[in-house]
């Protein structure tokens, strides 16, 4: 499970709680409870990961957490009827621009911090002069402030933890989607102007594509210089405008996901 998937899971669960006994809906329900119904572990390490998913609920204005006590509120109520967390994330594309060389800090830190279980997700506190040094980078301790600092205002790490000699620092839900998400939604969208265009001498849909065998290769290699040899296309060194729209390759597996890719 990533960490986005598990925010999305306790919040629903907050909600759902909340919905179903007023009592919940004032006090909020038992971070014990709440792990309990979601297969969490009745460990520290459980406990950090409920913790986490509310601090990030809380910092969007979702859920108030306190004393171990997570309280959805009337946003996140409307956030889970919507849909979930990603039918905010247009808004957060717009809204959070980091600067380009603190978004490759950023997703340093993800890869750092992130937790992946079965049944829980969680986004640990790492040393950001670690992940600086790790890049090759000015790894200093003043650099490492700067940094945390600029991406709190952005609100993509929580409130940095510094000291004489430490920059401990946890990436946000917010900093999760901004570093790990923007590329594939504007796939998406893509997608999603392709299919309305259906197939035109410019697009062509693939719902299925096989490419085990060398004459399924073939194929597919034909369809793409069809495209090719359009009026609508345009082929210079390599460059096309035209493009194919085929399942996304999931390490050696092609996954039921649509993508769009320019050819």
């Amino acid at each position: 499970m990533t960490y986005l998937e598990w925010v999305d899971i306790v919040l629903a669960a907050a909600v759902r709680h909340t919905e179903t006994d007023g009592n919940y809906g004032l006090v909020g329900v038992h971070g014990h409870m709440l792990g309990s119904e979601l297969s969490v572990p009745a460990d520290d390490v459980g406990r950090l990961a409920l913790n986490s998913a509310g601090q990030d609920l809380e910092a969007m204005g979702l859920a108030d957490n306190q004393y171990a006590m997570f309280r959805s509120n009337t946003n996140g109520k409307k956030i889970v009827r919507a849909g979930g967390l990603r039918s905010q994330w247009p808004g957060l594309f717009r809204q959070v621009k980091p600067l380009p060389e603190d978004l490759e800090v950023l997703r340093r830190i993800i890869e750092a911090s992130e937790v992946r279980a079965e049944t829980f997700a969680d986004a640990k506190l790492v040393e950001l002069k670690d992940v600086l040094q790790g890049m090759g980078v000015d790894a200093s301790q003043g650099s490492a402030i700067a940094i945390a600092h600029r991406l709190h205002d952005d609100h993509c790490i929580g409130k940095p933890l510094i000291t004489t000699g430490w920059c401990q620092v946890r990436p946000s839900y917010i900093g999760f989607v901004i570093a790990t998400q923007r590329e594939i939604s504007g796939q998406e969208s893509l997608v999603r102007e392709l299919v309305e265009e259906w197939e035109t001498t410019g697009a062509d849909f693939k719902e299925l594509l096989h490419l085990d065998t060398d004459r399924q290769k073939a194929e597919f290699c034909k369809d793409v210089l069809a495209l090719a040899n359009t009026e609508s296309s345009l082929v210079d060194r390599g460059r096309t405008v035209s493009r194919v729209l085929c399942p996304l390759r999931d390490g050696d597996h092609l996954s039921w996901m649509p993508i769009a890719r320019h050819l």
